[in-house]
């Protein structure tokens, strides 16, 4: 029996520009609203573009955004596991089991300014929840013959959180085979299971911000480029297959081999310098 018990908080400190303190400093006062378009009307100075920012004014457009964000996970694992759980005639049959439970939680203490909008081209989010899990799995080695075994697992994992269960059986399979002490062929075939992770499922509103602006379109279209949470996201399935070929020597073997190369490296060598 194994139990877990882990807390880790995130410190996020990021320089970020306030949206309407630079449009002050940088246009002006506004004069009035275009009729037209409905967007304020600016005198801004050329020359501020041009003129480097002293450290006060820098510092009267800018804020530290601080986040201070919190995960925590409690896990309770049993296993057991042995070679021999029962004599073949190939060999013995090796077997594996797991169960487990915990709870995951997460907390995203957010600059509450990055999420209105005041900073320029930096949006956050900011995410609280939480989700129950458990797992159990078992996983034999079964010797065929003396130069083939097979491995078999499978696993059940469930995740519940906002009021959703999700949960998927997942196995697999493989081959060993291996005509000669040296040389081992595998392959093995198996599916996979991953529940979301706690910030997709428990963000707020985000953000994003581009590099020009249509402001027709936008009036047109009324775009608000900030999604919020999906708690009704799916859980990922995936399938793997592999096929592989190892070749084991002896450290004499190497020896033996490395001299041969070095032998043929200095031959080529020095052929080319007679």
């Amino acid at each position: 029996m194994r139990d877990f018990t882990g807390t880790r908080r995130t410190v996020d400190e990021t320089p970020a520009l306030i949206d309407s303190k630079a449009a002050a400093l940088y246009l002006g006062p506004s004069l009035g609203i275009d009729p037209a378009s409905g967007y304020n009307i600016y005198d801004a100075p050329p020359s501020r573009l041009y003129t480097p920012l002293t450290v006060a004014q820098f510092r009267s457009i800018t804020n530290l955004s601080t986040d201070d964000d919190q995960t925590h996970t409690d896990s309770l694992n049993f296993s057991v596991a042995t070679t021999e759980l029962a004599h073949l005639p190939a060999g013995p049959l090796g077997f594996a089991a797991v169960a487990e439970v915990g709870h995951d939680s997460l907390i995203q203490n957010v600059d509450p300014l990055s999420l209105s909008g005041a900073y320029y081209d930096y949006h956050n989010t900011g995410a609280t929840g939480s989700r129950n899990r458990y797992g159990i799995g078992s996983e034999f080695n079964i010797p065929i013959f003396p130069m083939l075994t097979a491995t078999a697992a499978t696993r059940f994992d469930s995740y519940s959180y906002s009021g959703t269960t999700s949960g998927k059986v997942t196995y697999n399979t493989g081959l060993e085979f291996r005509p000669i002490q040296n040389l081992l062929i595998r392959g093995s075939y198996g599916t996979g299971f991953r529940a979301p992770d706690l910030s997709y499922l428990y963000s707020g509103a985000s953000g994003s911000s581009s590099g020009g602006i249509d402001y027709y379109l936008c009036r047109l279209h009324r775009l608000d480029a900030r999604p919020g949470d999906d708690d009704v996201l799916r859980p990922e399935d995936r399938r793997s297959a592999q096929l592989c070929r190892y070749r084991a020597f002896a450290a004499d073997q190497c020896l033996q081999r490395l001299a041969r190369l070095s032998h043929r490296a200095t031959g080529r060598a020095l052929s080319r310098v007679q």
